[in-house]
This record gives structure tokens, sequence and C-alpha cells, in this order.
């Protein structure tokens, strides 16, 4: 039976068609990121709240709605971009990332741009989300900068679907 439910054509034409779950998108971004919780994880609780998903309070019976059309909610998607951007060691958000270790390679806005979106996405961005980015990057020192476009990457709707 899964084998049929896995080869089947609706199988393999539902890539990329559905948003990630708040919850989902939360707990990838930290993954992905290679995050480390602080002491500080009660705020990340506070993330999950602004998302509207808190673990067993979801209201309806049957569940989120994740069909083509039925995407998360404006607000959620900002939430998204806030908890994205926010992942810095600069910030007391409850997780730190390490950002020189993500983009040890990297020694141009460009190499950033395409480090980062590798790692988060498996792939390069779409040339004209590419060139945005690396316009960004380019302005300022890219040190300073790095937090920024991973957030950008992980707030981007190219991080949002599955």
């Amino acid at each position: 039976m899964v084998r049929a439910i896995v080869a089947s054509d609706s199988s393999k034409n539902s890539a990329g068609q559905k948003f990630k779950r708040p919850t989902e998108f939360f707990l990838s971004a930290l993954r992905l990121s290679g995050a480390t919780i602080t002491q500080r994880s009660q705020k990340l609780q506070e993330y999950l709240r602004l998302l509207g998903q808190i673990p067993f309070t979801w209201e309806q019976p049957n569940g989120s709605l994740m069909l083509p059309g039925f995407g998360p909610p404006p607000a959620a998607c900002s939430n998204d971009g806030i908890l994205a951007c926010s992942l810095s060691p600069a910030r007391s958000t409850g997780a730190e990332l390490d950002m020189k270790s993500l983009t040890n390679d990297a020694a141009s806005p460009q190499d950033v741009v395409d480090v980062l979106s590798i790692r988060f996405l498996t792939a390069k961005l779409p040339d004209n989300a590419r060139s945005i980015l690396v316009d960004f990057a380019s302005t300022g020192d890219l040190g300073s900068n790095l937090a920024s476009v991973a957030g950008l990457i992980l707030g981007s709707p190219h991080f949002q679907v599955r």
C-alpha cells in the first residue's frame, strides 16, 4: 500500500505544492541553521505562540489546511520572517547561530548567498531572488550582513514550501 502511494503520480507531483506548517518552518529553520538553544528558550515558545502553533492547541478538529491556495496567513509569514531574521548572536531569542561556521567557504557576497541557499534550500536561489540578495549582501560590511542574509533566505517563499 505504501509503495503504491509513494509511487503514484499524485505523490510525485505534490513536491513543492504545500506550505510548511509554522511549527515545521520553525523546527526546520532551527535545525538547518545549526542554531544552539540558549538558556532563554522561553523566547522560542513566544515565537511559537506568535505563529499560532503552541503544541496541542489547534482549535479545529481537522488540523491545519495544507492545500494549494490555503497557505499560511500573512501574519504567520511575517512572523516566520521575524524569527528567521532574529536568529543571530546579537539577539536574545533563545537560539543563537554561529554565522562564521555557516559561511566558512564564502569569500564574496555571491558565495555567501549561494552557500546559505544551498544549506537551507538544497539548491541555489532562482536568479532574480539571488541577485536581490547579492545586492543586499554587497552593501556595507559583509560580516555584519551574514545573519540578515540568512534570515532573508529562511523567511523567503522558497523556504516556506515543502
